[in-house]
């Protein structure tokens, strides 16, 4: 909340409740082209530096259960690495997702698009 002090020209004031939500920042070197079949290493880091943050890698499909997403728990540095393996040729649409906790609200990535050949 936001408040004024009256003066003699204006009155107090006090702003409705306005909450705040801070997020991770999120950090990784995603693959520009990769064999499909063959599996990958997708690494990156979780700021501020914290273990035990899960983080899920997404391709964007709407029908994948969250549970059934590769997905990794951060280190003390705040590093995780995800192993990737894309089972058919084309394009694939992938982000990094973080789940909100106490202290954090959840984060995403943007969709990188990765060639599979």
């Amino acid at each position: 909340r936001i408040r004024s002090d009256g003066t003699w020209d204006r009155l107090p004031s006090l702003s409705t409740t306005l909450n705040l939500s801070v997020s991770r920042i999120l950090s990784w070197n995603p693959p520009t082209s990769i064999k499909h079949g063959v599996p990958y290493i997708v690494s990156g880091t979780v700021q501020p530096k914290a273990a035990g943050v899960t983080v899920f890698l997404d391709d964007g499909l709407a029908n994948t259960s969250p549970a059934l997403r590769p997905s990794a728990i951060t280190d003390a540095s705040g590093h995780f690495t995800i192993s990737v393996t894309e089972k058919s040729v084309g394009n694939a649409s992938l982000r990094i997702i973080t789940d909100a906790d106490a202290k954090f609200s959840a984060s995403q990535s943007d969709f990188v698009t990765v060639l599979v050949r």
